[in-house]
């Protein structure tokens, strides 16, 4: 009971909004893991200072971080980025933030630890690749903004409402033409053309076989983690999907304007253009509007396992016990399956 009152509690007060505040940001580049000659881990901007000893260094090696050129006594937070741009944690556990006061001429030295997991989302770790340490500080200046978790909130729901569009365009371009070549009533004139059908049908029995998860899986071994993974994934899987809804929409069509227009001497494309075409644009708007619906529910999964979006936000959050992050989470996933739902009802209603 205490354990789901200390994860309920927090979600009550969801971190999305924050008090409006002046943000004082530096950041130092540090190589991890080294290379042979690695660059001076050393920036100055405005006045500001910033450097980490050793210049680079390997998953769990302690480091010197110093700051100069701050706001003096001020809590000054100190995280870790990795190169795709996600905050890691630098405090105990590496689930919590590393909060310090500066002094009084601004200046702040601590030293850190590489977090294990600074290397997770890099397709080689063997590879010197450039991190960022970051020290920010705030002051209040009235109002109310996106807090950061806010901010990383939204732009998870916009890639994840890009990732589906743009995964449901992609397979709409190549599931079309293979709907066709799986569409019996097409495909069924001569021995070539049947077996042809065939192919296709089996392809996309194959491909509508294996969960849109596993696929992401497969992807993000071969890409990485990110946004580009988790699009792929759903768009071969929606060729599969769509091609068959497709293909089934052809085989219902009305025969009679097939049989009028093979009996004037049309070829096959033909046939298609004039008495296919015109019969099947209506559905197959409804059905790429709905496998649009399908793949933002989809995508927020498929982020689970690296694949990008609002779904590896939410994990990532879960995995660093940030509850108030997963509430706001919670809630997005909310807002944007209820506005996709009543977007794709106006869309039908206009299209279909």
């Amino acid at each position: 009971m205490d354990r789901a009152l200390a994860i309920l509690r927090p979600m009550a007060h969801p971190d999305f909004i924050q008090p409006r505040r002046e943000v004082n940001q530096m950041w130092v580049p540090v190589q991890v893991p080294c290379s042979s000659e690695p660059p001076a881990a050393r920036r100055e901007d405005a006045g500001r200072a910033a450097t980490v000893l050793p210049d680079c260094g390997g998953v769990g090696e302690t480091l010197i971080v110093t700051v100069s050129g701050m706001w003096s006594n001020a809590e000054t937070n100190i995280f870790w980025q990795n190169p795709i741009g996600n905050p890691l944690m630098l405090g105990e556990g590496e689930i919590t933030m590393l909060t310090l006061t500066s002094d009084e001429n601004g200046s702040v030295t601590t030293t850190i630890r590489v977090p294990t997991t600074a290397l997770v989302a890099a397709p080689d770790p063997t590879l010197p690749q450039f991190h960022r340490v970051y020290f920010e500080q705030y002051r209040p200046t009235g109002g109310y903004e996106l807090s950061f978790i806010g901010n990383e909130v939204l732009k998870g729901a916009l890639a994840t409402v890009a990732m589906a569009l743009l995964a449901t365009g992609l397979a709409m371009i190549f599931a079309i033409p293979l709907s066709f070549l799986a569409a019996r009533n097409l495909m069924s004139a001569n021995p070539v053309t049947y077996a042809i059908y065939v192919v296709v049908r089996t392809l996309l029995n194959i491909l509508r076989s294996i969960e849109s998860l596993i696929i992401a899986i497969i992807f993000v071994v071969i890409v990485g983690l990110g946004p580009f993974a988790g699009m792929l994934a759903l768009a071969l899987h929606s060729v599969a999907a769509l091609g068959k809804l497709y293909s089934e929409v052809i085989e219902g069509i009305d025969p009679g304007p097939i049989e009028a227009i093979r009996a004037t001497g049309a070829n096959w494309l033909q046939v298609v253009r004039y008495a296919v075409i015109p019969q099947i644009i209506p559905p197959f708007t409804a059905f790429t509007i709905y496998r649009w619906d399908i793949n933002v529910r989809s995508a927020t999964v498929i982020g689970l396992v690296g694949g990008g979006g609002i779904g590896f936000l939410l994990i990532e959050l879960i995995r660093v016990n940030n509850m108030r992050g997963v509430s706001a989470v919670f809630i997005a996933i909310a807002v944007i399956v209820i506005a996709l739902d009543y977007v794709s009802a106006k869309l039908r209603e206009r299209l279909v």
